[in-house]
Formats: C-alpha cells, sequence, structure tokens
C-alpha cells in the first residue's frame, strides 16, 4: 500500500505574510494528480477544518500543544496512530511534485529515505548531525516509531535547545544513532534557490544568475521540486510564469 502524507499547520508564511490553509492542501492533490503519482491512501495531519478539505483526503487532527508548533508539527507523520500499512511518502506543501515522482517510492525500504541537507550540497565535511532535510522523505509504515515515542517523552525544553535545526536535526541525530537505515534520496530532486536581492522584485539564483521571467523547469525529468530559503512556490510564481502554470494555487 502507498500513503502520501502532508501535514499543514495554519500558521503565518514569514515570507508573505500568507498562512497555510485548505487552499495549499488541495492545491496539492492537484499536483499529484497531475504529475500522475501512485497512492492507495492520501492522508493530511492538520488543525484546518476538514469541510475545506477535499474528500479524498483522509483528515487526521494536529494537536494545537506547543510541542507541535512549527517544523515539530512534522514528527507526527511517524505517529503509530495514522495505522498506516506499506510505504510512506511524506511531502511538504511548498514543493512540487513532478512527473518522476513515482519513482521515489522505491526508496521507501528497507529503511528511511531522505532529501540531503541543503548546507552539505554546499559545504563538504560538516557533522552528520544534521545530515537531512525533511522536506521529501520515504520510509516504511511503522519504521519510525521509536522516533516519534521519544519525540513525545522527551523534554520539550531541552528540544527547543537544537537551535535553529528543529526536526531536521533531531530526525538525524536519531538515526544517526540508531540501527535503522537511512540514506539520502538519490533520485533528482531539483532545487529552485530564489532570493529577493534589496526591495526589489529581481530574483537570483544561488549562483547569482538572473532567473529569467519563464525559468526552465525539466517538469518530465524531475521528482520533485523543492524551494531553497523563505521563498514559495506562491511567491516565485508571480514573477516566473513558469512556476505560475506548475503550482496552481
Amino acid at each position: 500500500m502507498k500513503n502520501i502524507v502532508l501535514v499543514c499547520q495554519t500558521v503565518d508564511v514569514q515570507s508573505n505574510n500568507r498562512r497555510y490553509d485548505h487552499t495549499h492542501i488541495n492545491c496539492m492533490r492537484t499536483m499529484l494528480n497531475r504529475a500522475n503519482a501512485h497512492y492507495d491512501r492520501l492522508v493530511v495531519i492538520t488543525n484546518v477544518d476538514p469541510a475545506l478539505i477535499h474528500p479524498d483526503f483522509e483528515v487526521f487532527p494536529l494537536s494545537s500543544d506547543s510541542r507541535w508548533k512549527g517544523w515539530w508539527s512534522k514528527m507526527s507523520i511517524y505517529n503509530p496512530q495514522l495505522q498506516l500499512k506499506g510505504s510512506v511518502l511524506y511531502l511538504d506543501l511548498d514543493v512540487i511534485p513532478c512527473a518522476q515522482i513515482n519513482q521515489l517510492w522505491q526508496y521507501a525500504t528497507p529503511g528511511i529515505s531522505m532529501r540531503r541537507a541543503l548546507h552539505l550540497e554546499a559545504v563538504q565535511n560538516l557533522s552528520e548531525l544534521h545530515r537531512y532535510n525533511s522536506s521529501v522523505q520515504t520510509f516504511p509504515a511503522g519504521l519510525l516509531d521509536q522516533l516519534y515515542h521519544n519525540y513525545v517523552n522527551s523534554e520539550f525544553n531541552q528540544l527547543n535547545k537544537i537551535s535553529l535545526d528543529g526536526d531536521e536535526r533531531y530526525v538525524s541525530e536519531f538515526l544517526v544513532n540508531s540501527s535503522i537505515p537511512h540514506s539520502e534520496l538519490p533520485i533528482q530532486l531539483l532545487p529552485y534557490y530564489p532570493r529577493l536581492v534589496s526591495n526589489s522584485q529581481l530574483l537570483k539564483t544561488a549562483t547569482s544568475q538572473h532567473i529569467p521571467t519563464k525559468s526552465h523547469i525539466p517538469y518530465a525529468d524531475i521528482a520533485v521540486l523543492v524551494f531553497a530559503g523563505s521563498f514559495k512556490p506562491w511567491s516565485v510564481a508571480q514573477l516566473d510564469s513558469t512556476i505560475a502554470e506548475l503550482y496552481p494555487l
């Protein structure tokens, strides 16, 4: 069985003061279906009113407790009470699934496969204590039950001391110190690196080359288009018509 799992918490998106809400959840469904993504269950863990969410989703409540705020809300995807069977694919709501999305399922066993941490893409020989980025994950259902229980039973004050790395460092440390198989996703996850230049609406890539108003995205050849930094696809779409086409919010 193939399970795609999302998390949506109605908090402000700092880049443009927009809140995550039901439109982002429903937009992900549209993008997954456009990419012909294979799944048996489409699950979202959220504090959004279920009546606003497309009926294709199975909706699980997200606690309002501070333990689950911000990036820590993603720890809920490991909750055994979801009763998932088979393989799990987790996607952040600010990524764009593309035509090769189904290739990710082959990496959901025997262990967890996650996207390489962005700082490891730029700097070599860093500590593995923050090895992974949590925006794209595949793993067998039930594999990380202990990770969930460890998190629930941990002292939250101590968790907040994990600087700004949050869930990514927590998960990375758990995996590095466990016997659970873990690896970087080898399939192409294309990073799109926009950043605002002063107060103008000029976007540049990480290599300081101008992003064209219609960038070339090899949609047919990649599994997921991911975004770096504080920019989101819906804000980039205001300047890049290709992203506007791919992210139909």
